[in-house]
C-alpha cells in the first residue's frame, strides 16, 4: 500500500468513526477523488444496489470525476452513481445510501443548504481543499472535518511538486488609469449612501484591472520564457480567456462553460495527448477545481479574487508531481497601485512569494529556478 493510500484510508477510518458523516479537508495532490471511490466501493460492497449521489461544481468536474473510475479500474461502480451539479442541488430530492459532496464549500448558500432537509441519506462524505471558518460553522450540524492535510503536509510527503509563486505587477495604460481613478472617486463619493451607481463603479473598476491591456501583452512575453513547457492561464471571463488564446495562436486553446461537453473533451484531449502543438490552456474558473491536468510546469494567474480558497485551487492545478514536473512556477499578474494589489496580498498570507518589479527581474528569477534542474 502506498503512503498516499495509507493516509486516505486513515482519513476514511476517521469518517467511519464519525458515523459516516464528515469532511476530508485535503489539499490538491492527496487524492480526494480516490477517497470518494474507496468510500463508494465500501458502500456498494455492503449493498450491491446502493444508490450514490455525487455533487460537483461543474460539468467539467463531473467529466473528470467519471474518468477517475476508469483510471482506478472501478468503472462498474458508476452503475450505482448519479451525478449532478451544485446549480441544481436545491431541487434535488430522494433517498441515497451515500452522498458525495465534492468541493463541499459550494453547498454553503442559503438556497443550497436546503438540500440537507430535502434529501435523505445514510452516509455523507464532503471533500474540499479549503474551508473558511464560517463555512465550517454552517456545515457543522450535518458534517464536520474529520481529517485534514494541507499543502505543507502534502509537500512534505512528496505528493506534489515544489513550487514558487512570483508576483509580477503591470502598469495600467494612461486611459485605464484615468478610468480607474474616476471609478474610485465615484465609489468613495457614494459609498456612505451605497447605491446602484457605486455598485456599477465597483464592478467596472474590477473588470478594468482584471482585463488590463498590458496583461495580455505580458502573457505573450512570459510564455516565451517557457519554450516547449505545458502551462495554464487563469482569467475570470470567458471572453477574456478567448482573447488570450487568440493572442497566443495555435499553441493555446480556450476552455470554458460556453463550450459543449463534446468540445471540452476534444480540447482537453488535444492538450493531454502531447501529440499536438497545444501546450497551453486559457480558462476561467471552470478549471479551478477537480480537473487533473498532466505535465503542467507553470501557470499564469491573470485575475483572482482575494479569497484564499480560490488561490489554493488555482495554484493546485500546477502541483501534480510527475516525471515531467518537479518544480512548478505560478506567476500572478496584478495591476500596480490598484485594489487588485491588495487582493493578491490577501490571498497569499501564508504563501512563500517572490516579488519582482519588472520583466528583467522576472526573467532572472525564472532562469534561476529552471537552472536548479528540479
Amino acid at each position: 500500500m502506498s503512503r498516499r493510500e495509507e493516509l486516505i484510508r486513515k482519513g476514511l477510518n476517521k469518517w467511519a468513526k464519525s458515523l459516516f458523516k464528515g469532511i476530508l479537508n485535503y489539499a490538491t495532490g492527496v487524492g480526494k477523488s480516490y477517497a470518494a471511490i474507496l468510500a463508494i466501493k465500501y458502500v456498494v460492497k455492503k449493498n450491491s444496489k446502493a444508490k450514490v449521489l455525487i455533487v460537483c461544481p461543474t460539468v467539467a468536474v463531473i467529466d473528470n470525476f467519471m474518468a477517475e473510475f476508469t483510471k482506478f479500474k472501478e468503472k462498474s461502480l458508476l452503475n450505482n452513481c448519479e451525478f449532478i451539479c451544485y446549480a441544481s442541488i436545491a431541487k434535488q430530492k430522494g433517498e441515497y445510501d451515500l452522498v458525495i459532496l465534492d468541493e463541499i464549500h459550494h453547498v454553503v448558500t442559503d438556497r443550497r443548504m436546503i438540500f440537507f432537509k430535502r434529501t435523505r441519506y445514510r452516509a455523507l462524505l464532503g471533500l474540499s481543499a479549503s474551508l473558511t471558518p464560517l463555512q465550517k460553522i454552517k456545515l457543522a450540524p450535518y458534517c464536520r472535518v474529520v481529517d485534514k492535510l494541507d499543502l505543507e503536509d502534502v509537500a512534505s510527503e512528496g505528493f506534489i511538486s515544489n513550487y514558487t509563486i512570483i508576483n509580477y505587477p503591470i502598469e495600467l495604460t494612461k486611459k485605464e488609469r484615468e478610468d480607474y481613478d474616476r471609478y474610485t472617486n465615484t465609489i468613495n463619493w457614494t459609498y456612505s449612501n451605497f447605491s446602484k451607481q457605486a455598485w456599477r463603479a465597483i464592478t467596472a473598476r474590477a473588470s478594468l484591472v482584471y482585463t488590463a491591456n498590458n496583461k495580455i501583452k505580458t502573457i505573450d512575453k512570459i510564455v516565451d520564457l517557457f519554450p516547449d513547457k505545458y502551462g495554464i492561464i487563469f482569467s475570470l471571463k470567458k471572453q477574456y480567456a478567448e482573447e488570450i488564446a487568440d493572442k497566443l495562436g495555435t499553441i493555446c486553446i480556450a476552455i470554458h462553460s460556453g463550450h459543449t461537453k463534446k468540445q471540452r473533451k476534444a480540447k482537453l484531449k488535444a492538450f493531454k495527448d502531447g501529440r499536438t502543438r497545444v501546450r497551453l490552456i486559457s480558462a476561467p474558473k471552470i478549471l479551478d477545481e477537480g480537473v487533473t491536468l498532466p505535465r503542467l510546469s507553470y501557470g499564469i494567474l491573470v485575475a483572482r479574487y482575494s479569497k484564499e480558497r480560490q488561490h489554493i485551487q488555482s495554484i493546485g492545478r500546477l502541483l501534480r508531481n510527475d516525471i515531467e514536473n518537479k518544480h512548478s512556477i505560478a506567476i500572478r499578474l496584478y495591476a500596480k497601485d490598484t485594489v487588485e494589489e491588495k487582493w493578491v496580498e490577501q490571498s497569499q498570507k501564508e504563501s512563500n512569494v517572490i516579488k519582482v518589479e519588472n520583466y528583467g527581474e522576472l526573467k532572472k528569477v525564472i532562469r534561476e529556478i529552471q537552472s536548479l534542474g528540479t
